[in-house]
C-alpha cells in the first residue's frame, strides 16, 4: 500500500493554501486542518478580533502554540502567513511533513 506523507502549505495570506488544501483532502480522502481555523476555535473569534484585540504578535505567538500541538496524524495542513516566521514552527511541521511553499504574485 503507497503511504501517503503529509504535507504542509506555507505561503502569503491570501495566496490560496486553504483553497489547495482543502481541494487535496477532498480528492485523497485525507484529513486537513487549517491553523488559523484552529487559532479562530481556540479563542472563539475571528483572526481579525483576535489581532485588533490583542496585536499581531499574539496571534503570532498563538500560530506558533497550535502548530507545535499538531503531528503526523494530520496529513494536510494549511498554515497562516506568518508560520514562517517562527523557526520552531518551521522545524516541527518539517520534522513530519513536507514543506510546500505556495508561490502567487502580489
Amino acid at each position: 500500500m503507497h503511504r501517503i506523507k503529509n504535507v504542509s502549505f506555507i505561503g502569503m495570506a491570501g495566496c490560496g493554501k486553504s483553497t489547495i488544501g482543502k481541494a487535496l483532502s477532498k480528492n485523497l480522502g485525507i484529513n486537513f486542518t487549517d491553523t488559523d481555523l484552529l487559532i479562530e476555535e481556540k479563542f472563539k473569534a475571528s483572526l481579525e478580533q483576535i489581532k485588533k484585540n490583542n496585536g499581531y504578535k499574539f496571534v503570532r505567538r498563538a500560530e506558533e502554540e497550535v502548530i507545535l500541538s499538531l503531528d503526523k496524524h494530520i496529513k494536510i495542513i494549511s498554515t497562516g502567513g506568518s508560520a514562517v516566521y517562527s523557526e520552531k514552527s518551521m522545524f516541527h511541521l518539517s520534522s513530519f511533513s513536507k514543506i510546500v511553499y505556495i508561490n502567487t504574485p502580489l
